[in-house]
């Protein structure tokens, strides 16, 4: 058996180790790695090389998570999506660095991970808190492969399910009320694309007519915007980095072809702001504020022609984010049996486990509703019976 370069521990792992600089005697720092594996490794003494060649190695004593925080970012998220970038670095701004940021790496317990997971939870973030536990789990595997740490300490932490964010599509009766509402709304074309073609918020902004193919009935989405302080910063590739194909339904034809027969040029946006320009974040809000404004006047309408005395309050009207409306299209994929490889592709995810776990949710919908369904069935044949007696030819009062 050859011989390897590498000492293997008592505990089973290979250790290796790289140069990071001199002491003022002249004598070497080295930094040490561990592995499993002779591959794992060379792969983990590899990353203590780009530590070190980019000057973010940190000494080992004191080193706290903000420290090791910045680091990891730079050193191993400088190449993500921008909006991917930006999410890791709010949950370390805002969450992380505040509550624990302090705590030096090798003093990190899974209770002060928890205890802040729990103060956001309690303050109603959803969305936030699951990622800034991905953002923890994350940055904590990486210093134990630097071997800062011996232990990932908050791999077994998990969240209370009742604060995750459900992303429910909108209902049958939401969906038609918001179909009435955009024939006549200055905003209906815009709301109605996004959820008859699944478009995310930031691939809609930057649509241009020629990306609309009315002989063939079909829109590529090529490209979408990355927003920075509520503008535009720049436009990039989609969030999969590749183009898709939507069909341009036909409740949705008919608009959309009356916007192009408008256009000046194909270059031009099919849905920019009044000034012509690219739309902002805060142009979105105003845009959905708007029209939910309008959905819940004529809700309110309806109701009370069923209730005179019907009050809209902030618990009982309708609202939902762009989001919603997007999730409302995989729904209607499901609702009309597209096969799940399909649908992933109109989408536009990357990883089919997202829709999957969207085709399961409305499942078990369908599977309540139907069960519900035979509940009322066979309640109301409890309540006949009631009324006809138990006995052939017997006549009963019925009593309630």
């Amino acid at each position: 058996m050859p011989k390897t370069k590498y000492k293997k521990r008592a505990d089973g792992r290979y250790r290796g180790s790289v140069v990071v600089g001199k002491t003022k005697e002249g004598k070497e720092i080295r930094k040490y790695a561990y592995g499993h594996t002779i591959t794992e490794l060379e792969n983990n003494l590899s990353e203590l090389r780009v530590l070190y060649n980019k000057g973010v190695v940190i000494r080992d004593e004191g080193l706290t998570l903000a420290e090791w925080s910045d680091t990891w970012l730079k050193t191993y998220k400088c190449n993500v999506e921008d909006n991917t970038k930006k999410m890791y670095e709010d949950c370390i701004r805002l969450y992380i660095k505040p509550e624990i940021g302090h705590l030096k790496l090798k003093n990190i317990k899974e209770n002060h991970i928890s205890s802040l997971l729990e103060k956001m939870q309690n303050r109603g973030i959803g969305r936030r808190t699951e990622m800034t536990l991905l953002t923890i789990k994350q940055i904590l595997k990486k210093a134990v492969k630097n071997d800062y740490i011996s232990k990932n300490v908050a791999e077994d932490v998990t969240l209370n399910k009742r604060v995750i964010e459900e992303k429910r599509p909108l209902s049958t009766e939401e969906l038609r009320l918001v179909e009435k509402v955009a024939r006549n709304h200055k905003y209906g074309t815009f709301i109605m694309t996004i959820i008859y073609t699944g478009m995310r918020r930031e691939e809609i902004v930057p649509l241009t007519f020629k990306d609309i193919d009315l002989i063939n009935h079909s829109i590529s989405i090529n490209k979408a915007v990355y927003f920075e302080k509520g503008k535009v910063n720049k436009i990039k590739s989609t969030k999969n980095k590749r183009t898709r194909t939507v069909p341009i339904l036909n409740n949705i034809y008919p608009l959309l072809s009356k916007l192009k027969s408008k256009a000046h040029s194909d270059n031009e946006l099919v849905f920019p702001k009044k000034d012509g320009q690219i739309r902002t974040e805060s142009s979105l809000k105003r845009t959905l504020e708007s029209f939910l404004l309008a959905v819940n006047k004529e809700y309110e309408k309806q109701q009370k022609e069923l209730n005179k005395d019907f009050v809209l309050t902030d618990e009982n009207k309708i609202h939902f984010s762009y989001h919603p409306l997007r999730h409302t299209f995989a729904c209607i994929l499901y609702k009309a049996n597209v096969p799940l490889k399909d649908a992933q592709e109109l989408m536009g995810h990357q990883d089919i486990k997202i829709l999957l776990n969207i085709y399961t949710h409305l499942d078990k919908q369908d599977k309540e509703n139907a069960r519900n369904k035979l509940n009322e069935f066979i309640n109301s044949k409890n309540k006949i019976k009631k009324f006809t007696g138990s006995k052939r030819g017997q006549k009963k009062n019925y009593k309630p």
